[in-house]
């Protein structure tokens, strides 16, 4: 910032984060949101590339960085795509019910080494899948199927816990089939945000532990409404290719998490005859998950054989989720309305 220039809601972090800043007035002060926030790396070198007007990229490195020459951290990165709006994610626990061997065979769980151990306690449902918590170990990959309310297109996480201090390297291998497996170290994850979910979760455990998620990707879900995910752990030591270390590098697997991937639409109209008032009502992004602050311009006619459209509202600042805007002057018999992004 240069001398003078007033802020509201100045960031600050003991690590470095990523805040959005939004001016109306040319500069002159900035309402900043976080893009990143409570991190246990540094958030380092964003960029936005150049791509078209209704995507957006933000890339940056999550790392610990050590010297010029010494750094741990992995590339990670934002979309917002303006034909699509923001849905709450769901939680679905993993239980030895909806998540079997990736061969098929059943989820037997134990105490032997190369197992895996249902650790009771912890996480969300009462228990989590554990693997290398104690003893160096490759458990089997593993299969959670999950029920969706619909066919459709699906944004899949895993959801795994991490220790942030200590030298803890807690990960996780996640992916939608088998040869499409990725790591994810808990280093380059986010943490779990109660606003993200349309339910409550367990969060931490006495503050040391912490949900995190790792998006595997997108899927379209069969007539029988169902997803698959294959999960993995990885207790390969950072450096080796075969070293394996129980401890700090092991795998707490907690459930699969998922969002509907909706168009930008309107989903209502309301008319009221005695106020000769119409609501519209359309899917939105919060402006806190959006890395544009989107506005919406919403249009109308009266026929559809009139030639042009008729501004009802421009600059509409979003809702959250559900954004609406209010025509005064519907006291026609008809009317035709379509909202569009500034």
């Amino acid at each position: 910032m240069h001398p003078g220039v007033l802020d509201t809601n100045q960031p600050y972090s003991s690590s470095h984060e990523i805040w959005k800043g939004v001016t109306t007035n040319h500069g002159v002060s900035f309402t900043w949101t976080p893009i990143t926030q409570n991190s246990s790396r540094d958030n380092l070198r964003p960029i936005v590339p150049p791509w078209d007007q209704n995507h957006t990229a933000l890339l940056w490195f999550r790392a610990t960085y050590n010297s010029a020459q010494s750094i741990d951290g992995a590339p990670v990165g934002l979309v917002d795509r303006r034909t699509e709006s923001f849905a709450p994610m769901t939680y679905v626990d993993a239980t030895t019910t909806n998540t079997t061997l990736a061969t098929g065979a059943a989820l037997v769980t134990g105490s032997g080494t190369g197992q895996w151990h249902l650790r009771t306690g912890n996480g969300n449902g009462g228990s989590l899948l554990a693997s290398a918590d104690v003893t160096a170990e490759d458990a089997p990959m593993l299969k959670t199927t999950v029920s969706v309310p619909a066919a459709g297109i699906y944004d899949v996480w895993v959801n795994f816990w991490g220790n942030p201090v200590g030298g803890a390297d807690w990960r996780i291998m996640g992916g939608l089939a088998t040869n499409q497996m990725q790591i994810f170290r808990q280093m380059a994850c986010k943490t779990v945000q109660p606003g993200d979910y349309n339910s409550t979760l367990v969060l931490t455990n006495t503050s040391t532990n912490f949900l995190y998620q790792a998006y595997v990707g997108r899927v379209t879900a069969s007539s029988s409404n169902t997803i698959s995910v294959f999960v993995d752990d990885n207790a390969i030591t950072v450096g080796t290719t075969s070293a394996l270390a129980g401890n700090t590098n092991r795998t707490w697997y907690d459930g699969v998490s998922y969002a509907p991937v909706d168009r930008f639409r309107i989903t209502g109209v309301a008319y009221n005859a005695g106020g000769s008032s119409t609501t519209i009502t359309w899917n939105s992004t919060p402006p806190e998950l959006s890395l544009t602050t989107p506005t919406y311009t919403v249009w109308k006619k009266n026929s559809l054989a009139e030639p042009d459209w008729t501004v009802v509202a421009t600059g509409v600042p979003s809702g959250g989720t559900a954004t609406s805007c209010v025509d005064t002057s519907a006291n026609g018999n008809a009317a035709f309305y379509r909202v569009s992004i500034l």
